[in-house]
């Protein structure tokens, strides 16, 4: 593990990456959405929290995922932890030389969440209460950082926030939908639409979270293990995780759209007898197709 105060003093010290900061500080206001420091959820934070007004103040997402550099499972799996600064470009921000890496762990087994995130809960603590005297090109400056999103894939979500894995019953992290199963070993779920659905809201998980911890349950699909980003001041359980883009999009809803598309001939939304024949990559089973294959895909039949 290595020590995140010191990662974001060296940052800090690079006229790059303070000028920048000072650029996009000035477009906080700018009347489009166009990046994270321009969304209501932001912009809402900086209303409660005057003292993440300053530029000198920066917000976090952390991001995590096992990664197989071996084909054994058995070799074990690289999990890196890694934070991103969010008043950063996206260009800027995913450059090595400003990634802020925390921890990498390898081992067979996938590591226990509560041990691994709780350091840098409590570093992320101070950074965002107390703050920390930083040298900058303009000199000695009070700056602050807290954690504000956090990215993983839902297999990674189930394990860092302690809730069902995806295919569970009320595993759906933004309602109460308990899913419907289909197939005999009724290990597929899906959530058909329902307007009643109540959402969960952060609090509303706490109390689930804290329900299932002294009852030792479950509760509306949390386990009764309390995550590690409870700790995080002013996190939000609910927004501030984010959608798993890969899984729900590319291959969730674009994958079951294409099947749709390509594969029932006697339906009337049926276009495999209208893809240019050229396109023979459409043709491929869909199975086969990796996750930028239907990006691509999805770009081509949506675009106007």
């Amino acid at each position: 593990m290595f020590d995140v105060e010191t990662a974001l003093a060296q940052l800090f010290q690079g006229r790059q990456f303070c000028s920048e900061l000072s650029r996009n500080f000035n477009q906080r206001n700018a009347p489009i959405v166009s990046d994270i420091a321009s969304g209501t959820n932001y912009r809402e934070m900086l209303q409660m929290n005057v003292e993440f007004q300053s530029k000198w103040s920066v917000t976090l997402t952390l991001n995590t995922d096992g990664v197989a550099i071996f084909k054994t499972s058995k070799c074990g799996s690289l999990w890196p932890v890694y934070l991103t600064v969010n008043e950063l470009s996206p260009k800027s921000r995913f450059s090595l030389k400003h990634v802020i890496i925390y921890a990498l762990w390898f081992k067979p087994s996938k590591p226990p969440m509560q041990a691994f995130f709780q350091p840098l809960m409590n570093q992320l603590k101070n950074l965002s209460t107390q703050g920390v005297m930083f040298q900058t090109p303009e000199g000695l400056k009070l700056c602050r950082a807290r954690l504000t999103l956090v990215t993983c894939d839902l297999p990674a979500r189930a394990m860092v926030l302690g809730i069902k894995h995806h295919n569970g019953r009320s595993a759906c992290l933004y309602c109460y939908h308990n899913g419907t199963t289909v197939g005999d070993d009724h290990l597929h779920r899906y959530w058909p639409y329902n307007p009643t659905v109540v959402d969960r809201t952060h609090e509303t998980v706490m109390n689930d979270v804290s329900e299932a911890v002294h009852s030792n349950t479950t509760v509306n699909g949390m386990l009764p293990v309390a995550s590690p980003l409870l700790a995080a001041k002013g996190f939000s359980l609910v927004e501030g995780m984010v959608i798993d883009y890969m899984h729900v999009v590319c291959l969730g809803i674009t994958r079951g759209l294409l099947d749709k598309w390509l594969n029932n001939r006697d339906q009337s939304y049926y276009i495999g007898n209208k893809v240019c024949p050229c396109s023979h990559i459409i043709h491929i089973k869909i199975e086969y197709y990796q996750k930028s294959m239907h990006q691509a895909l999805l770009i081509s039949f949506t675009k106007p």
